[in-house]
């Protein structure tokens, strides 16, 4: 059993405004603990984020704090910070973590076909919809979504995510029957939506749907501590895929990464 404490924010604030830190959580952290899969607490818990991040946001207690609920968790970080770990671990410490996780990254597809990858479509929705296809949401049903660079939507993508939150329903391309689905939605960027706010780019109303609680990854060098752990983590990984004997890690290789920048 490990004990982390975490700066918790108030996510009154307005758009483009620092949020206010309210406390800290101490978060009681178990290797082999109910709740969370301990291939799941290896993945995200060891050594990942073993440390406290400097900076402003929240860690690891979002998993305790909102995990049981339905709360949609928007996390904010580089590219490369880790913010698909930590969005695993509301799903897999939830009520919801028998059922399948599920995945898009919206930065990856175009405007059509990121709305068929998310909704679905029916056979004959578009030229090449030869087939009747189920899309994310309904996959996710009674489970959770990940939405991966939530920035990168269109405002036609944003106005139909911004309804399934509101009303738990859509419809699929192409279709006219309204499929009702019980979804948690967490969401990653790696922009900053409250600029894109202010600028038009990105929906003020649904901004605050996903912004209900805000987790802000720091880069590795605002968490240097992790370093050691890290490369202990890949060294017995790849240790194991490649069948070799597994070498320790020096501490003065440690300080040397550390120092690296």
């Amino acid at each position: 059993m490990r004990s982390r404490r975490w700066r918790t924010a108030d996510n009154s604030a307005e758009p483009g405004e620092q949020p206010d830190y309210v406390g800290h959580v101490t978060v009681e952290v178990s290797d082999d603990g109910p709740g969370i899969p301990t291939e799941v607490t290896e993945q995200i818990f060891s050594p990942f984020f073993t440390t406290k991040p400097r900076g402003s946001g929240l860690g690891l207690a979002i998993v305790r704090k909102v995990a049981k609920t339905n709360t949609t968790v928007l996390i904010r970080g580089k590219t490369g910070t880790g913010k698909e770990l930590i969005a695993a671990a509301p799903h897999h410490n939830s009520p919801r973590a028998n059922r399948n996780f599920a995945r898009v990254n919206c930065a990856a597809l175009q405007e059509n076909l990121l709305e068929s990858e998310l909704f679905g479509h029916e056979k004959g929705a578009f030229t090449s919809a030869d087939r009747q296809r189920i899309g994310r949401f309904e996959q996710a049903d009674q489970s959770s979504l990940f939405l991966d660079e939530v920035g990168d939507m269109s405002a036609n993508t944003q106005a139909n995510i911004l309804r399934v939150l509101q009303e738990q329903e859509f419809e699929r391309l192409g279709g006219t029957r309204t499929i009702q689905v019980d979804v948690r939605v967490i969401t990653a960027t790696n922009r900053n939506l409250s600029k894109m706010v202010a600028t038009g780019e990105f929906r003020e109303d649904l901004y605050y749907r996903l912004n209900v609680m805000s987790v802000e990854m720091p880069p590795l060098r605002g968490r240097k501590e992790d370093i050691g752990a890290l490369a202990k983590t890949f060294i017995r990984r790849f240790s194991g895929d490649l069948r070799k004997k597994m070498i320790e890690l020096d501490p003065s290789t440690e300080k040397l990464l550390q120092r690296y920048n």
